[in-house]
């Protein structure tokens, strides 16, 4: 299913995504291993470097960073915000 998702959204001509994460809860026994697994789903389904990519959070904590950090290595454009202007001014430069 991701492989078909950021196969339309590459095909799309759309450049950008927002999500809003901001009533999305982490189970407590989520493991930094299952966060990371983000990154490879998004290779898998085959967004690149041209598309960027903003999350909108309560609160960054340290696992976004090393995320943001491992999305970069992987040719990724992914950016965690607790503040939606923020996010939005950066989404559209």
């Amino acid at each position: 299913m991701a492989a078909g998702a950021g196969t339309a959204l590459m095909t799309s001509g759309f450049k950008k995504c927002f999500f809003d994460l901001t009533e999305t809860v982490l189970a407590p026994s989520q493991t930094m291993t299952g966060i990371f697994m983000f990154v490879d789903v998004m290779k898998k389904a085959g967004l690149n470097e041209s598309i960027k990519m903003a999350s909108l959070l309560l609160q960054k904590d340290e696992y976004r960073d090393y995320l943001e950090q491992s999305a970069a290595i992987n040719g990724l454009q992914l950016q965690y915000f607790t503040d939606r202007e923020k996010a939005l001014n950066w989404l559209c430069s």
